[in-house]
């Protein structure tokens, strides 16, 4: 079945298509359009294949066409099907973090028999596993005590959209400022400014109670508010796509523990290739003894994986979601444009944490050993291997003919990048979780900020800063600061 001829004189027929058709010198009954020609030698050609793998009839070679028509046919039938085998990705640990260094040396010094060199480097990982994740935690930490204390007890509301309808003031809706008097573009100032401002004014309130009248009209504290609230989304959204990476490397790190062999596997071998004798590819290839070891990611016994899953990967995931909630908090929380810009790409400090510290505290040694292991397929390619040209070239035809590459999900998925649609999805998730526990909706359709309450000391535990839906600190009956109507400015 000359199924490339076919095709070729199928695309040719379906080229003529585009020209001018009717012909003007030919009646118009005794025409037959290019396209029904084109569609009858398709046909003919899936009725073929068809028939084929039916085994109605013995498969001869394809040789028609051309020796190049061929080779790219062919090209194309072998390149799709590597694509379509090894779809199924592989399994690697990390190069480049402390995480994976903790992973994989212990697996390689159980491999070599524990020697006394790689058992005290695999030590000396764990130590600085240790002090990563402290550090990783405090400075999560400090950025939740930051809005969850010390902010309230400077007398800070939660910003919310308070100031993102000035301009649609002084007649819509969302005017009103957290001082009770109305936003205009002159009065708007950062918390610092504000709150120095309502300090002199109460200041002088105080000490000239009989001129209240003087002292409102001519001391303006002005108002708190956001300067653009788009530019909070944005950068938002930017903060999250930034998290993406450290999620991979989470993923990547849980389909390692879950799909390796439990079984205790050695993740060192010695191979010399079996075409010619050692010495001849030594002296050929220019090898070592050394590049005839081999490691690579096998199985670990199931305690391994516990361990892994308990003191490696939990700890990754806690400080991840940790990040991903006390930096979006901070950058909702931050009014001016300037701030919220460099503020959105300083929070992906704290998650490099760990590859600096693989960087500066790992020796040379952990790091060629990471270097040097190879990742484990979860896919096998020797099928394709050993599969005939010809054999290559009628799947590939009929893969092409069952359905066109729009019609199938897989297609549809892949012009999809996942990535970004997680990314929008956790954005989605952290904004609603950021409205739903800071702010309050009003009967205009603005969000403004809950009332505030002071906590009723300095302390803060760790439960109650990473987890503080579930683990509340405690605070004052009696609110500090509540919405006020509005007032004449």
């Amino acid at each position: 079945v000359a199924v490339c001829g076919a095709a070729l004189l199928a695309m040719s027929l379906t080229s003529e298509a585009g020209r001018r058709w009717p012909p003007a010198d030919v009646p118009a009954a005794s025409l037959v359009s290019p396209g029904d020609r084109a569609r009858e030698a398709l046909q003919t050609v899936q009725s073929e294949v068809e028939r084929y793998l039916r085994g109605e009839h013995s498969y001869e070679p394809i040789r028609e066409g051309t020796e190049e028509d061929l080779s790219i046919s062919l090209g194309a039938a072998k390149l799709m099907g590597y694509l379509h085998a090894s779809s199924a990705g592989v399994l690697e640990v990390e190069k480049d973090s402390v995480y994976g260094v903790c992973v994989a040396l212990p697996q390689v010094a159980r491999s070599c028999g524990w020697p006394q060199e790689l058992s005290s480097l695999c030590i000396r990982n764990y130590v600085v596993l240790l002090f990563n994740v402290i550090l990783q935690v405090y400075l999560i930490y400090l950025l939740d005590k930051e809005d969850l204390v010390m902010n309230r007890f400077s007398g800070r509301m939660n910003m919310c959209n308070m100031g993102a309808s000035m301009p649609r003031c002084p007649d819509g809706p969302g005017c009103t400022g957290p001082g009770g008097t109305q936003f205009t573009p002159s009065r708007l100032y950062d918390f610092d400014s504000y709150t120095t401002r309502s300090y002199v004014k109460q200041a002088f309130l105080d000490m000239f109670p009989d001129r209240k009248h003087d002292v409102n009209e001519h001391v303006d504290p002005g108002e708190f508010g956001v300067e653009s609230s788009e530019s909070r989304y944005v950068c938002v959204f930017v903060f999250v796509v930034s998290m993406m990476s450290e999620l991979q490397g989470i993923w990547s790190l849980g389909k390692l523990l879950c799909s390796v062999p439990s079984t205790a596997e050695s993740w060192i071998h010695y191979e010399v290739p079996a075409w010619a004798p050692k010495s001849h590819i030594k002296q050929v290839h220019a090898c070592t003894e050394l590049d005839f070891v081999k490691l690579a990611v096998a199985g670990m016994d199931i305690k391994w994986k516990v361990l892994n899953f308990i003191f490696v990967l939990m700890p990754k995931v806690l400080i991840w979601a940790g990040m991903l909630l006390a930096g979006t908090i901070f950058l909702m929380e931050t009014q001016g444009i300037d701030n919220i810009v460099v503020n959105s790409t300083a929070l992906g400090f704290v998650l490099c944490i760990d590859e600096l510290f693989f960087e500066l505290l790992t020796s040379d040694t952990c790091k060629k050993i990471l270097q040097r292991i190879e990742a484990f397929p979860l896919f096998d390619l020797q099928y394709e291997e050993d599969m005939e040209d010809d054999a290559v070239l009628v799947r590939h035809m009929e893969k092409t003919m069952a359905c066109s590459c729009f019609a199938s999900v897989k297609a549809w998925s892949n012009m999809l990048p996942i990535n970004l649609v997680l990314a929008s999805g956790l954005w989605i998730g952290v904004m609603a979780y950021y409205y739903g526990t800071r702010c309050q909706l009003t009967e205009d359709g603005i969000w403004v900020s809950r009332s505030m309450y002071l906590p009723k000391g300095v302390g803060l535990t760790l439960f109650q800063a990473m987890l503080p839906t579930l683990f509340r600190p405690q605070t004052e009956d009696e609110p500090y600061w509540t919405m006020p109507d509005r007032q004449e400015n």
